[in-house]
């Protein structure tokens, strides 16, 4: 189950995104639920990270109001890799095939290299 941190407190996540939650994430971030990973991941768009950690804290019984979000030091975000994960196979990669979850952070190594945009014109 993937694991999140926010100023030292860990929160798990269990791979659900119920429509509400993810009206809230688009309300309050502006971000569907196809760009939210790379939103928070790549680019550390502030806006969906405090929608999540909003949600995650909810999650977990914690009484938290959307002020409250706001003055939380972000740069404690992070997500936490289960080393001892049954799921990934000796390379590090899935044993079974899944949809990819919105909220674990893209692979660093996967896509295709951009080509220049420098090409000589005429």
């Amino acid at each position: 189950m993937p694991k999140f941190a926010i100023e030292g407190k860990e929160y798990e996540y269990d791979g659900k995104i119920s429509v509400k939650d993810s009206m809230f994430i688009f309300e309050k971030s502006k971000v569907g639920i196809a760009e939210f990973q790379y939103a928070i991941f790549g680019q550390g768009n502030p806006f969906a990270i405090a929608a999540w950690v909003y949600l995650l804290k909810r999650r977990a019984g914690e009484a938290v109001q959307w002020e409250d979000i706001l003055e939380l030091d972000l740069r404690t975000f992070e997500f936490i890799e289960d080393p001892e994960d049954p799921a990934k196979d000796s390379e590090g990669d899935s044993a079974e095939e899944e949809t990819p979850d919105p909220t674990t952070p893209p692979s660093r190594t996967a896509g295709k290299t951009r080509k220049s945009g420098t090409g000589a014109t005429s």
